[in-house]
C-alpha cells in the first residue's frame, strides 16, 4: 500500500484486509488517542462495541462500513493517509483508534495526519444519503452514469471527483480513468457523445478492478498504465510523449498531450 489518499480502490483493499482480521471475534475493549477522529462520543463507540462483534464488511466510495452484532455499523472515513492494520505486541506509529480482541490482538486505526473519522450508524442507506453520496463507481450502470455526466456542467476530472456525483474516485484514478479513455482532464462533462461516455463508463471498471487486483500497489500496476509514471519528465507508456500536468480545480492533473488531446 502507498502513502497516498485513500480512494475506492484501497478502500476495497482496507475491507477485505478487515474481512480476514476482524470479524467474528468478541471485542474486548476500544480505545482512542485522539478522540476527534470520532464523530460520536467514545462512551457510545464502547456502548455499541463492548461485548460485540464485527459481523460483515461493506463499501460505499471512500467509506468502509462493518456491522456490529448489536445492531449498529462502524463506519471508517481514511482521510488522506488512513489504514488499518493488525497487530499483537508493537503498536504502529500514528495509532488513532484501537478495538481490542482476545489473546492481545487489536486492530488499528491509523491516521498521520489525522483527516479521517470514525463514525456508527444505525441505517448504512440514511448515513450515504445524509453525505450527499452518489452511486459507487463500481456500481453505477451506463445509463445513470450517462444521465449524471449529461446534466454536469464544468471540467470532466472534476465531475469524476465529485462524490455527490459518483462515490469513490479522487485525484489519482480520475487521471488514470481519462488516461485509459483518451480524454483531456479539462474536457467539458457535458459534450461527451453516447460513443465517449460508453468508454468512459468501461475504463472506470477496468481501472478501478485492476487497482482492486493488484493490492492498490502502484509497484504492481501495469506499465502500461499512467500510475507508475506520475511525475515530472516522465513519458506516456503508450506513445512516448512527455507527460504534462495541468492545474483543474486546484488539483495537479497528469496527462499525455498527444492522446489526450483536449
Amino acid at each position: 500500500m502507498n502513502d497516498r489518499l485513500p480512494e475506492l480502490p484501497e478502500v476495497e483493499v482496507f475491507k477485505r484486509y478487515l474481512s480476514r482480521t476482524g470479524l467474528k471475534k468478541e471485542i474486548k475493549g476500544f480505545s482512542v488517542d485522539e478522540e476527534r477522529i470520532l464523530k460520536k462520543s467514545i462512551s457510545t463507540f464502547r456502548r455499541h462495541l463492548k461485548g460485540n462483534k464485527l459481523t460483515g464488511t461493506g463499501r460505499h466510495g471512500k467509506y468502509l462500513f462493518a456491522p456490529i452484532s448489536g445492531g449498529h455499523e462502524l463506519v471508517f472515513h481514511f482521510g488522506m493517509t488512513g489504514y488499518l492494520a493488525y497487530f499483537k505486541e508493537e503498536e504502529p506509529e500514528h495509532s488513532r483508534a484501537v478495538i481490542r480482541f482476545p489473546q492481545g490482538r487489536n486492530l488499528t486505526y491509523v491516521s498521520q495526519r489525522m483527516l479521517g473519522h470514525l463514525d456508527i450508524t444505525k441505517d448504512r442507506e440514511r448515513f450515504i444519503a445524509d453525505k450527499h453520496l452518489g452511486p459507487d463507481a463500481l456500481d453505477i450502470g451506463l445509463g445513470e452514469f450517462k444521465e449524471r455526466l449529461s446534466n454536469r456542467r464544468g471540467h470532466l476530472k472534476t465531475a469524476l471527483m465529485n462524490q455527490e456525483l459518483i462515490a469513490g474516485i479522487g485525484n489519482i484514478y480520475s487521471d488514470e480513468i481519462l488516461f485509459h479513455a483518451g480524454l483531456h482532464p479539462k474536457t467539458s462533462a457535458k459534450k461527451l457523445d453516447d460513443t465517449q461516455i460508453g468508454i468512459l463508463h468501461r475504463k472506470m471498471r477496468k481501472v478501478l478492478d485492476k487497482a482492486i487486483e493488484k493490492h492498490a500497489d502502484e509497484n504492481e500496476m501495469p506499465e502500461s498504465y499512467l500510475l507508475p509514471h506520475r511525475s515530472k519528465g516522465e513519458e506516456c507508456p503508450n506513445d512516448g510523449s512527455k507527460l504534462k500536468t495541468v492545474k483543474v480545480n486546484q488539483r495537479t492533473a497528469y496527462y499525455c498531450p498527444k492522446h489526450q488531446k483536449r
